[in-house]
């Protein structure tokens, strides 16, 4: 089943940046029914479930299981949802596996952020739609989703 991976600064430090991830999902589900969304907590379920399946397994292989899965889900996405409030390495290596695979990315922020260096670098033509409350979260999230109904 298609799908859109949703992606951004997961381990936040502050909890209201890590808790828009799951209104940003339940928007998209409310509103696109015929496309599955993968978030960050689907990654770390994956890993739960490999580490659970393989007992034995060592911490590196438990890793690269995790890794393999997070960017094939990218790869096979047909959209990359991206909230770039918060600098992440694991972002930057996310969206640069997003744009090498040509998968269609939308990037959102607070307007106060301080956007990575390598956001502007890998899409030096971005257009970020930058948002103030969760209000004008939700308004880009359904303009953006219009597209992918």
């Amino acid at each position: 089943m298609e799908h859109i991976f949703i992606g951004g600064a997961f381990f936040a430090t502050k909890k209201e940046d890590t808790d828009i991830f799951p209104f940003i999902v339940d928007i998209i589900k409310e509103n696109l029914t015929n496309l599955k969304v993968i978030q960050p907590t689907d990654i770390e379920n994956y890993r739960n479930k490999i580490e659970m399946q393989n007992p034995t397994i060592t911490l590196q292989q438990l890793n690269k299981a995790m890794v393999d899965y997070d960017l094939e889900m990218i790869r096979t996405s047909k959209l990359f949802l991206a909230d770039v409030t918060n600098k992440s390495l694991g972002l930057g290596i996310e969206l640069g596996i997003a744009k090498q695979n040509n998968v269609a990315t939308e990037l959102v922020a607070k307007k106060d952020a301080k956007i990575s260096n390598m956001v502007f670098g890998a899409f030096p033509d971005c257009k970020i739609k930058y948002y103030s409350n969760l209000e004008e979260l939700k308004e880009i999230i359904l303009n953006i989703i219009k597209n992918y109904k």
